[in-house]
């Protein structure tokens, strides 16, 4: 980190009209977290911290390099860290005694600087193309969710309609990919050395009447042993209102794989939303059949049920839906919730909400969810809220009937 902000301050310093042009921002968030389940004895409790640094630096021709790093993003490990200094002292009774150092700083792997997007912006025949590490998002993060992918994109605006194309870099070489993802499966293949794979994709969005609509459509090619070799998706979104309610909904289907989605799989969501004076009131009903997918990410309104995104990960998740991959044919999921959240004064906010949720693996098992919980934040300043909130979750699967507690505490600040 030290060397880090040395190299920037030195090129700084030695080509001062080189950044002329460079505009920063970021955040920054510590949270506490407990997350206490019934019959664990252990409590996993911690806190964590994230610091992210966003830039863009436009140089002449209208091209820019976008880009954030990650200053931070860990748990709380403590001072003495992974490494401790031992002192060994012999006395002149030929006794050997040993001490450790406390209190010393050792730098792990969480610890260095990341990229967490890093791409170049440029102009070519009219096109606006993005070359490198890019931030996925499509359908209100119901499909992916803030994650970053190894891209090559090209887009262009044709009246109210924009054209997107999509090159993805999904794995290389042996660098694992998907290959061995479902591990204790019949698809397990660790020792591929073969498993290249891409994705492609060609999107449009636009506005009709104001409603925001788009259509997505992927195909992912490798070799052999990829699992969702040969997979293509199609995957609409829509978002708008009718009088005064807002509506958001989306599907997506997969079919055509060669491992998995060999037989089509769906899934798909719709969101509504009220405003009744000072209060919001929020419904989700979301859905998956045979192994359709959601991402991790999706906010189901639950602190426990998704709301996990890849660069952000919750510390207090306690089940994913939509993540079976099309390989149970049968395997159908539901969830519905409701939100409720208004102002107290101009910098408290209150919200409540409670859903249930059930995955049935074709009549072989079933599990049911029932959640309900409690937020609050307090806007200490322009940039800066303070939060809190608590859920009980119930997961009942026929032979156990268990209870989960969480709660969060913690502040964010944006710059």
């Amino acid at each position: 980190m030290k060397k880090t902000l040395l190299a920037l301050a030195a090129a700084a310093a030695i080509s001062p009209a080189a950044f002329a042009d460079v505009t920063f921002k970021g955040d920054a968030n510590v949270e506490g977290f407990r997350v206490d389940t019934e019959g664990v004895d252990d409590v996993n409790a911690g806190y964590t911290s994230r610091i992210r640094l966003a830039g863009t630096a436009k140089t002449d021709g209208n091209v820019s390099v976008n880009f954030r790093l990650l200053l931070n993003n860990s748990i709380w490990s403590g001072d003495q860290r992974d490494t401790r200094i031992t002192l060994t002292d012999t006395n002149d009774d030929t006794t050997t005694t040993t001490k450790y150092l406390q209190g010393v700083y050792e730098q792990t792997p969480s610890d260095p600087v990341a990229v967490d997007y890093g791409y170049i912006q440029m102009p070519i025949a009219g096109w606006t193309v993005r070359a490198g590490r890019q931030v996925a998002n499509w359908a209100g993060c119901f499909i992916t969710c803030n994650e970053n992918r190894d891209r090559l994109l090209a887009m262009k605006r044709f009246g109210s309609t924009t054209a997107i194309l999509i090159t993805d870099k999904r794995s290389e070489g042996n660098a694992g990919g998907l290959a061995g993802f479902a591990a204790g499966s019949a698809f397990t293949n660790d020792t591929a050395t073969d498993n290249d794979s891409n994705m492609y994709s060609a999107a449009a969005v636009g506005m009709h009447k104001g409603w925001l609509w788009g259509l997505l459509l992927t195909k992912w090619a490798g070799d052999d042993n990829i699992l969702l070799n040969g997979t293509y998706a199609i995957m609409p979104y829509a978002k708008g209102k009718i009088g005064g309610v807002s509506l958001e909904a989306s599907l997506n289907y997969l079919n055509g794989g060669d491992l998995l989605f060999t037989d089509g799989s769906m899934s798909g969501f719709v969101r509504a939303g009220v405003d009744v004076d000072k209060l919001r009131i929020e419904g989700l009903a979301m859905m998956t059949v045979d192994g359709g997918l959601i991402d991790v990410g999706f906010d189901t309104y639950s602190m426990t049920i998704q709301n996990n995104p890849k660069t952000n990960a919750s510390n207090t998740n306690v089940a994913h839906l939509g993540r079976k991959f099309g390989m149970t044919q049968g395997y159908d999921e539901y969830l519905v919730s409701a939100k409720l959240s208004g102002k107290v004064d101009d910098q408290f906010t209150l919200s409540g909400a409670l859903g249930v949720a059930n995955v049935d693996n074709n009549g072989a098992s079933e599990i049911d969810y029932t959640f309900f919980n409690v937020k609050g934040s307090y806007q200490l300043a322009k940039t800066t809220e303070i939060y809190a909130g608590a859920e009980t979750v119930n997961v009942d699967d026929g032979s156990s009937d268990v209870d989960t507690v969480v709660a969060t505490l913690g502040v964010n600040t944006t710059f």
